[in-house]
């Protein structure tokens, strides 16, 4: 974690399921923008020690998705 902290920022939050599909965990982290986003991604992937990260958590990780997703505009809604 120390390595995603100083390349990715601070997480937003951290989820874990109660319903539906069990044992998932869904973590949300913060972008200004697209090209921040693969700035940071470009700094994790490049880390010298991502690798040995990756090693020691690899066999934790089954499935992964990444979405990319932005706030949406909320329209007023006539009462």
């Amino acid at each position: 974690m120390p390595i995603l902290r100083e390349t990715l920022g601070h997480p937003l939050g951290f989820w874990t399921s109660l319903v539906g599909p069990q044992n998932q965990f869904t973590h949300l982290w913060g972008y200004d923008d697209l090209a921040d986003y693969q700035r940071r991604c470009l700094a994790r992937d490049t880390h010298p020690d991502f690798p040995v990260y990756l090693k020691a958590s690899g066999h934790l990780i089954v499935a992964q998705e990444t979405r990319l997703i932005r706030a949406a505009a909320l329209a007023r809604v006539a009462e």
